[in-house]
């Protein structure tokens, strides 16, 4: 009897045992749910505004109803509400943002010129021109942002300017603008109180926004910095570095000055290049090759020098763009510097930064690299003609986009472990810390698909057109927010 007890008692005690830690762990299982729960993140797409208007954002935060091309009926704010109803429809060119967070509207119809101020609230006539034959806007391209300064336009061989702060023309005599950078025909400038200026004989000059000499006509190229000092090129084809006052920072006697914000590449008549800091002193020896395969320019969109900023460190890589161009050429280099030293020369025919950082040679024998210049994975493509991209479509999933020797536009993906995987989700279009975003074709239709960056699903939606701008889109005639909640 006494056994038969013990062994009762013996078998509750295990039973209790097992019980208690059955329910152990399922609360634990419980809490790590509500803990896995709590971290997950909320992302939806909420309709913010639907009308019968075609719609158009001209900013982050505010977008135009229209029912005419090229006609304001309506302006939307960020929150779907409209602030602003037209009277008459009002025509414009284009719409840009100013100085002061404004907005200047403006049109050329029948050679008059009128603008327009959006302030948030309401639109107000600013100022009109009569006998105006065209104009181009003036836009500040600055280090993060850019904005208006003023208009353009050439009347037979004058240069007029008209400045915002004032309703008044100026107009200045055999004299042509030359532009920082030329973007499908707009200009831009790389200082907003400062305009590079070319007389009749083609030689350059600085005028200030209100026409006061600044500089000269007595220069063969003059480039703006953002620190109101000027890139010029003398009589004698050397470059050097001018001030606002004539004063020289760099002396006239290089073959080509490159500028990019906080550093200058300076190639010497050896073809050696140096790289100096925005206090014009050397930070590294000239000890770097410059090749010459085709005309530097500094306004060119394919600059023979290129400079990056990757994890801290400089990338000076040389004539990369060419290949983009077509053109047959022998290997060049690719400098990695670190407190100005030249930490890594790397012989490359192609290179890129945008999204993924990789490089590759003449036979597309590729390397991608992490953020910090160290290789991830080499992978080798057969039957390649062209590489158009490689950008990341998650967070450990790369595609690389190619065109193939019969001309066919192809597409791999790999992982990070430089394994081909299958992984098409479509063209990754919006990249946020917390989702992604994937752009497909479905029929006739476009749909937009959110996923966590672990590649969990979240959110989508289907329309005839689907445009993006940043947290908004617009589907037809709809604005969508993407909105999160942790």
């Amino acid at each position: 009897m006494e056994n038969e007890k013990r062994n009762r008692y013996i078998i509750v005690s295990i039973i209790v045992v097992l019980l208690l830690i059955v329910l152990g762990f399922a609360v634990y299982a419980i809490i790590l749910r509500n803990k896995k729960d709590n971290n997950l993140i909320n992302v939806t797409i909420n309709q913010l505004y639907s009308s019968d208007y075609k719609l158009d954002n001209f900013s982050d935060s505010y977008f135009i109803g229209y029912y005419e091309d090229d006609y304001i009926n309506v302006v939307i704010d960020g929150n779907g509400k409209e602030v602003f109803e037209c009277i008459n429809q009002i025509p414009y060119e284009n719409i840009y943002q100013m100085k002061d967070g404004k907005y200047i509207i403006y049109n050329n119809i029948d050679n008059k010129f009128v603008t327009y101020i959006f302030d948030g609230t309401e639109i107000k006539k600013f100022y009109e021109i009569d006998d105006v034959s065209y104009v181009k806007p003036i836009i500040y391209k600055g280090i993060d942002t850019e904005y208006i300064v003023g208009f353009t336009s050439m009347v037979e061989d004058d240069l007029y300017l008209y400045n915002l702060n004032s309703s008044g023309v100026l107009v200045l005599n055999d004299v042509s603008l030359v532009a920082d950078l030329n973007v499908n025909g707009i200009y831009y400038t790389y200082n907003e109180n400062y305009l590079v200026v070319k007389n009749s004989d083609n030689y350059m000059g600085v005028i200030d926004v209100n026409g006061e000499t600044i500089l000269d006509y007595k220069y063969k190229d003059i480039v703006n910095t953002y620190d109101e000092s000027f890139i010029v090129l003398n009589k004698k084809d050397k470059y050097g570095i001018l001030d606002k006052n004539g004063n020289k920072l760099i002396d006239f006697k290089y073959k080509v000055i490159d500028y990019y914000r906080d550093y200058y590449l300076i190639v010497n008549n050896d073809n050696k290049m140096a790289l100096y800091d925005k206090e014009y002193k050397k930070l590294t020896s000239f000890s770097m090759n410059y090749d010459t395969l085709i005309n530097y320019d500094l306004r060119s969109e394919y600059n023979s020098i290129n400079l990056y900023k990757v994890d801290g460190k400089v990338v000076v890589v040389n004539n990369y763009l060419e290949a983009k161009n077509g053109i047959e050429y022998d290997k060049h280099n690719l400098y990695i510097i670190d407190n100005g030293e030249i930490t890594k020369k790397i012989k490359q025919v192609g290179f890129d930064n945008e999204d993924v950082i990789y490089t590759y040679d003449e036979d597309f024998n590729i390397s991608i690299y992490d953020m910090y210049f160290q290789p991830l994975f080499d992978v080798k493509l057969d039957n390649i003609k062209k590489i158009n991209k490689i950008s990341y479509i998650s967070q450990d999933v790369i595609k690389i986009e190619y065109v193939n020797s019969d001309n066919e536009d192809k597409k791999v993906y790999y992982n990070l472990k430089g394994k081909e995987v299958d992984f098409s989700l479509g063209n990754l279009v919006i990249k946020n810390v917390d989702y992604y975003g994937y752009l497909k074709k479905e029929g006739t239709q476009q749909k937009l698909t959110l996923y966590d960056i672990d590649g969990n699903y979240l959110d989508d939606i289907i329309g005839n057109n689907i445009e993006i701008n940043g947290e908004y889109l617009i589907v037809d005639n709809s604005i969508y927010r993407i909105e999160i909640k942790s």
